[in-house]
């Protein structure tokens, strides 16, 4: 009982933060890469289909645009899955061995896509209930990815276990989501600069920006969010980054 308790300790955000940096630069190219192909292109094609679908109210681009929002959605997790385990053998001091960690998620594929559905309706349902209700269960879901791919507890035994893990730091969680909510805006507005000021007079040129733009902020969000739950196991359960990355060996 006392073992157990002496690892009740507060998360560190600023650690978080420093072992999400530390993972992405152990291979920074690749992981853009991955990012640019998980998560940039599908965001090209929903901004590209969503101008041409409102401009020409043509049914067949309305589809395409319906699918690349859950292609964009689908990648984005698939991206999140890949990072942590890559992250978790980065912060063990071994290879990030992208191309295994990218293997090990297919795998897990249609698990996968049940957790997209169930996070995505439940977070929007609690976003119509007044907002709030929303954050909250975007918050206690916030590493219910990551448990998923390391823990392989299933869809609704990720969701709990993410809840388990993130309660009694959710302020914290939700205050680094503020950070990255400020930084991804930061980032957008840079990129946006370059970009075109009437999406529908080039709407390939807007639909490239906004893709650039979410190669980066998915790739930070991702290697956030990895980093963030080796530390809620590490403060409280006392994990080691060497004992986690001894599942994938």
């Amino acid at each position: 009982m006392m073992a157990s308790l002496a690892h009740q300790q507060k998360i560190d955000i600023g650690r978080v933060i420093q072992g999400g940096v530390s993972a992405v630069g152990a291979n920074a190219p690749m992981y853009l890469l991955a990012a640019l192909v998980l998560a940039g292109v599908p965001t090209f094609l929903v901004q590209y289909f969503f101008v041409t679908g409102i401009q020409s109210f043509n049914t067949t681009t309305i589809v395409l645009m319906v699918v690349s929002v859950f292609v964009t959605l689908f990648g984005t997790y698939l991206l999140q899955a890949a990072m942590v385990r890559s992250s978790i053998l980065v912060l063990s001091g071994r290879d990030a061995d992208i191309g295994g960690s990218l293997g090990v998620a297919l795998r897990l594929v249609l698990p996968m896509i049940g957790l997209a559905i169930v996070t995505t309706f439940g977070v929007a349902l609690g976003m119509m209930l007044l907002i709030v209700p929303g954050i909250m269960l975007y918050v206690a879901w916030a590493v219910a990815v990551p448990v998923l791919i390391e823990e392989k507890r299933g869809v609704f035994g990720s969701l709990g276990r993410s809840a388990e893990l993130t309660k009694g730091s959710r302020w914290a969680i939700f205050g680094l989501l503020v950070v990255y909510v400020i930084v991804a805006s930061v980032i957008g507005g840079v990129f946006g600069a370059f970009g075109p000021t009437n999406p529908f007079e080039a709407s390939f040129a807007f639909a490239l920006v906004n893709a650039l733009s979410s190669t980066v902020t998915s790739l930070i969000a991702a290697a956030m969010l990895a980093s963030l739950y080796v530390e809620l196991r590490t403060a409280k359960e006392g994990a080691t980054s060497d004992g986690l990355a001894a599942i994938f060996a």
